[in-house]
C-alpha cells in the first residue's frame, strides 16, 4: 500500500499543498468523491513520509473500515479514487498559475457567448498587460500568438477592419515564438551533442542563421532571439572567443528580457564555455568565469527558495581561492554564510574558512579553525582532517602532524558507515603520509644507503597501495624528498 500511486502523489506534496487538497476534497464543486475526501483524512496524519507500520494493507483495512471484512479489490478501488482526485488537484493547481491560459478561455467563452462589448474590453486589458511585461521571451509571444488568434477569430466573425491587424499580429508573433524556441531547442541539443555524445540531429540551423544574419532589421530587434542566436554562435564558433563577450555584452544590456529561469540557463551556457576554454588551457577565463558568478549572485539567480546549494557556494570558493582573490572570496564566505541550507551550514562554514586561510598562509588561523571545528558530516570530517594534516606539513610542524595521525587513525575506527574500501584507502593514506613525515624528520639518522633504501620501500607501497585517500599529494610530497 505505501508504494501506491496514490501514496506517492501524497508523498509529493510540500505541507501547503497537502493542507490545500484537503480543503480541495471538501468541496462539493470540485470533487464529487466523499470516499476519497475520507481516505484523504485517515491518511493525511501519516504525512510526510508515510512510512508507518499502520499502512500495511490489513492493518490499515481493519483501522479505517472496522465494520467491513478484508477486501482487498474495495481496498484498491478507494486508493484509485484518491489518486484521480489528487491528479485532479494537481492538474487545477497547476492551471491556477497559468494566468495566460485563464485569459484566453475566457475570452474563447464572452465569444462564444456573443458578449462582444464585454470581450473588447478584456482583450484591450489583456493585450495592455502584456505590453507592460518587462520580460520579452519564448513565453510572451507565445502568449501574444494566442491573444492575437483569438482576436482574429473574433474580428473574422464580427466581419471588423481589425481582423487584418489581428491576422499579421498572429502570424507575427507566431514567427517570433518559433524562432525563439527554435533557437533555443537548437542551442540545447547542440551543447548535449558536445558534452554528453547525443547525436540530435539539428534540421534547418544553417539555413536559420543564415537567413536571421540576412534580416538585421527585422527578426533580431528581439532580444531572445538576439541572444540564443548569440549562444548558438558561441556553441558551434567556441574558437572565437568574441562571440562569448558578445553574448555576455548582450546579457548585461538585455538580460531583464528573461525571467530569473530562463537568465540562469542562460548564464549557464555561458559558464560551460569558460569551463571548456579552462580545460582547453586557457588560465584567463578562470577569471571569467568568476565574473559570470559575480553577475549572477548580484541578481539573486544562483539562489533557490531563498538559499544558496552548497555545491555553488563550494565552486564560487575554490575559484576565488585559485585566483587568490582572497579578500573577495573572505567577503562572500561571510557574507552568505547566512543563506546556505540550514542543515549543514556550520560544516560548510567552517571548512572553507579553514580553507580560506590556508591558502592565504594564515597556517595558525586555519588550525585554530580545524581543531575548534565540530563536523557533524562524516565527508567534512574527513576532508576537515586531511586540510589539518595539510596545514602541519606545509608549515613544518611534523611532530604535531604524526601526533593527529594518530588521532585520525583512532577516529576513523569507530567511523561505522565507510565502507571497507573507504577504510582502507583512508589508512593507506595515513601509513605513508607517517612514513614520508618520518623520512622528513629524521633524514640525518640515517646514512644515505638507509636513506635510500626507505625511500624506495615508501615509492614502492605508494605506487602499490590500492585504493588510496590522496595519492595526488602523496606523490607531490614524496617527489619533494628529492
Amino acid at each position: 500500500m505505501r508504494k501506491s500511486k496514490a501514496i506517492q502523489l501524497l508523498r509529493s506534496l510540500n505541507a501547503l499543498e497537502l493542507d490545500r487538497l484537503r480543503q480541495y476534497a471538501q468541496s462539493p464543486y470540485c470533487n464529487h468523491n466523499k470516499n476519497a475526501q475520507q481516505l484523504l483524512e485517515k491518511l493525511h496524519t501519516f504525512y510526510p513520509d508515510f512510512s508507518s507500520d499502520i499502512l500495511e494493507k490489513k492493518r490499515f483495512f481493519k483501522k479505517v473500515y472496522p465494520q467491513k471484512k478484508y477486501n482487498e479489490a474495495y481496498l484498491r478501488k478507494q486508493l484509485s479514487g484518491l489518486y484521480q482526485m489528487t491528479k485532479s488537484f494537481l492538474a487545477t493547481e497547476s492551471w491556477n498559475k497559468r494566468e495566460d491560459l485563464h485569459q484566453q478561455f475566457l475570452l474563447h467563452q464572452l465569444q462564444e457567448r456573443g458578449l462582444d462589448t464585454i470581450f473588447q474590453i478584456h482583450f484591450d486589458q489583456f493585450i495592455k498587460e502584456l505590453q507592460d511585461r518587462p520580460q520579452r521571451d519564448g513565453f510572451y509571444f507565445h502568449h501574444a500568438y494566442q491573444l492575437a488568434r483569438r482576436a482574429d477569430q473574433f474580428y473574422k466573425q464580427q466581419l471588423f477592419e481589425e481582423q487584418e491587424d489581428a491576422l499579421q499580429a498572429k502570424v507575427n508573433n507566431l514567427d517570433v515564438f518559433y524562432l525563439v524556441h527554435k533557437l533555443k531547442g537548437s542551442c540545447e541539443m547542440i551543447s548535449r551533442n558536445q558534452n554528453s555524445g547525443a547525436k540530435y540531429r539539428l534540421p534547418l540551423v544553417k539555413e536559420l542563421v543564415a537567413y536571421l544574419e540576412a534580416e538585421t532589421e527585422s527578426f533580431l530587434q528581439f532580444p531572445a532571439i538576439a541572444i540564443y542566436l548569440q549562444v548558438l554562435k558561441v556553441l558551434v564558433y567556441h574558437q572565437d572567443t568574441d562571440h562569448y563577450f558578445t553574448l555576455i555584452d548582450m546579457l548585461t544590456e538585455c538580460g531583464s528580457c528573461f525571467t530569473d529561469a530562463e537568465r540562469t540557463e542562460i548564464y549557464g551556457y555561458a559558464k560551460h564555455y569558460c569551463l571548456r576554454q579552462i580545460r582547453q588551457g586557457d588560465p584567463e577565463f578562470l577569471q571569467h568565469l568568476l565574473n559570470l558568478y559575480q553577475n549572477l549572485l548580484r541578481e539573486g539567480l544562483p539562489l533557490r527558495e531563498g538559499y544558496l546549494p552548497e555545491e555553488t557556494y563550494q565552486k564560487i570558493i575554490i575559484l576565488g581561492l585559485k585566483l587568490k582573490e582572497f579578500d573577495w572570496t573572505e567577503q562572500f564566505i561571510f557574507d552568505y554564510k547566512e543563506k546556505l541550507p540550514l542543515e549543514g551550514r556550520d560544516n560548510i562554514f567552517q571548512y572553507q574558512l579553514a580553507s580560506l586561510n590556508y591558502e592565504k598562509g594564515q597556517f595558525q588561523q586555519a588550525i585554530k579553525v580545524l581543531k575548534n571545528a565540530r563536523f557533524s558530516d562524516i565527508q567534512y570530517e574527513i576532508n576537515g582532517q586531511y586540510l589539518l594534516l595539510k596545514t602541519y606539513f606545509d608549515s613544518g610542524q611534523l611532530d604535531h602532524l604524526i601526533e593527529q595521525l594518530d588521532t585520525f587513525n583512532l577516529r576513523l575506527m569507530r567511523m561505522k558507515v565507510l565502507s571497507s574500501q573507504e577504510k582502507h584507502g583512508i589508512k593507506n593514506f595515513l601509513v605513508l603520509l607517517k612514513r614520508i613525515s618520518q623520512l622528513y624528520t629524521s633524514a640525518k639518522q640515517w646514512s644515505l644507503v638507509e636513506y635510500e633504501e626507505k625511500k624506495q620501500k615508501i615509492k614502492d607501497r605508494l605506487d602499490q597501495a590500492d585504493p588510496i585517500f590522496k595519492g595526488h599529494w602523496l606523490q607531490e610530497i614524496f617527489a619533494g624528498l628529492g
